[in-house]
């Protein structure tokens, strides 16, 4: 009440004043419970390499840019411009002629727009080598701190041509205005990012420009990357290759994992002398597994020449089959019938496999009527209600455990018809993932904080979706219109209250302070009056 009484005593203008900041205190935690968290620039790197089975661990280490710089070969010099090649925006009726258009083996499109700046940086082939390095058949994969990854294979990392140079890992970049600082913590805010230090041979500029047709030739197709203007439209372009706030290297290996020794257990052995021999005892031998050194180099004045590897055949892993019974998903939608034929049948109960060769897909056919498909191993389910497909339409749906994600979960749904990409559906359907004790483990064993998410490639981000999860069979649901790469992301616990919330407290608390300013406003003015009447 004493406060009130003073605030009835303060002149309009200092009342209004109050009035706005309370406002705007009571809108700040609005303000920031609404913001997203946006990933920041990376400043070191893990560099991992596994054996087979895709989670033991045969080497690793970490290291910062600084000691990068330091102790590695240093490429670039800070002065000349590196530069990506994106989609060319061009088309024909007849469609091979179109591809060639779009691969543009001239290299004159959409060249010096997509300049990657005065960069220096590490090459990926020697933060490889830190751990042991890679050998032919192995995968590299990369991947930033937001979460988005690509895979690269050995024969790129370590034997490129000139034509596109070296994968570098830059943490040092100048001459772009969008940047405030060189380096990742001074203002290179995409840094740490994969840059092709591709020659100048080709272009009509004569600049270091990695160009679509440099990676058309110099890659498997699996590895090709598209910008998806539509689903029947489809632009080769190499800026997509160029993840940026890296956070770690990841050799997959085939070299088999080692298996745990038993040190025999020496029983001492009774005998008739009265003199007691002791049994000789064995200590076990303990095995140091393999460390790396690396020489310290000074770093270089200028550039190195890349040099090429000879190629090495990469000889097939053996691939192992691990049999398994048949798991049932809950019914999501119990009138649907299942029309899908799957290309090898579901397995698995309990965890998934984590071993390369059991990354097997399933694909199924789905109709305008609607129907259901799984991967191979039954632990990921997609639903699909009438209406969500227009024609036969292929669905494929393929995990890939032990590589992504905050757990252990990604995987990927691609959908065709008639040969034509297909990346949004009609209406909604139902995805049902089960999830795996490393992914449960990711949020502290609770549940209820795992979210399914899938990768918008236009947005360059990850898109969290509203998960309902079964604990007791351990799966989690959502729902969506989109077809993409998918994993799980953790739900930050929010101690703030709902911005609805906040909005209606402010919007009360502004109505409330002005309803009493007016009462004891017109109580003043009329206590004025009859003072003044008095003195009459």
């Amino acid at each position: 009440m004493t406060m009130i009484c003073i605030m009835a005593k303060l002149s309009r203008a200092t009342f209004i004043v109050i009035l706005c900041l309370s406002l705007l205190v009571s809108v700040l935690p609005i303000i920031f419970s609404a913001s997203p968290a946006l990933a920041a620039a990376s400043t070191s790197v893990h560099v991992v390499k596994y054996y087979a089975d895709g989670t033991t661990v045969l080497n690793e280490t970490t290291v910062n840019y600084s000691w990068m710089e330091s102790n590695l070969p240093v490429w670039g010099d800070g002065i000349i411009h590196y530069y990506h090649q994106g989609p060319v925006f061009k088309d024909n009726p007849d469609e091979a002629t179109e591809q060639l258009i779009r691969w543009n083996s001239s290299e004159d499109t959409n060249v010096q727009e997509k300049d990657m700046g005065a960069v220096k940086g590490t090459n990926v082939k020697d933060l490889c080598d830190l751990v042991g390095g890679a050998s032919a058949g192995d995968t590299i994969r990369i991947k930033a701190n937001d979460g988005l990854a690509k895979n690269f294979s050995y024969e790129n990392v370590y034997n490129y041509s000139s034509r596109e140079g070296p994968i570098v890992l830059t943490w040092y970049c100048t001459g772009l205005a969008s940047y405030s600082g060189p380096y990742p913590d001074t203002g290179y805010s995409d840094g740490m990012r994969l840059v092709w230090f591709a020659d100048d041979s080709v272009n009509p500029w004569g600049i270091h420009a990695f160009g679509n047709w440099d990676w058309h030739e110099a890659a498997d197709p699996k590895y090709w990357y598209y910008y998806y203007g539509s689903p029947s439209e489809k632009y080769p372009t190499t800026t997509g290759l160029s993840v940026k706030w890296v956070s770690e290297i990841i050799i997959y290996t085939d070299e088999p994992t080692p298996t745990p020794s038993v040190s025999p257990t020496v029983s001492p052995t009774p005998t008739a002398s009265p003199t007691r021999t002791p049994t000789p005892t064995t200590s076990p031998t303990k095995t140091t597994p393999p460390t790396v050194s690396v020489t310290k180099t000074p770093t270089p004045s200028v550039s190195p020449t890349p040099t090429i590897s000879p190629t090495v055949t990469p000889t097939a892993s053996p691939t192992t089959t691990t049999a398994a019974t048949q798991t049932t998903f809950p019914s999501v939608t119990p009138t649907m019938t299942n029309t899908t034929t799957l290309t090898s049948s579901p397995t698995t109960t309990g965890e998934p496999e984590t071993t390369p060769d059991s990354q097997l897909p399933g694909s199924g056919i789905i109709g305008s009527s609607g129907g259901n498909t799984s991967s191979a191993d039954g632990n990921i389910f997609v639903v699909f209600p009438p209406d969500a497909v227009d024609q036969n339409t292929v669905i494929t749906v393929s995990p890939m455990y032990g590589e992504f994600g905050i757990g252990q979960t990604y995987f990927a749904i691609t959908a065709s018809a008639d040969g034509v990409p297909v990346t949004t559906l009609g209406v909604n359907v139902t995805i049902c993932v089960r999830y795996t004790n490393a992914d449960l483990d990711s949020v502290g064993g609770d549940p209820d904080h795992l979210q399914l998410a899938y990768y918008d490639e236009e947005a360059a981000k990850w898109i969290a979706l509203d998960t309902t999860v079964d604990p007791d069979q351990r799966i989690a649901c959502a729902s969506t219109n989109h077809l993409s790469e998918w994993t799980f992301l953790k739900v930050l616990p929010n101690s703030l209250l709902p911005w609805w919330i906040w909005l209606i407290v402010a919007s009360m608390a502004t109505g409330l302070i002005t309803v009493i300013y007016l009462i004891y406003s017109r109580r003043n003015t009329a206590k004025e009056k009859s003072e003044r009447g008095k003195i009459k």
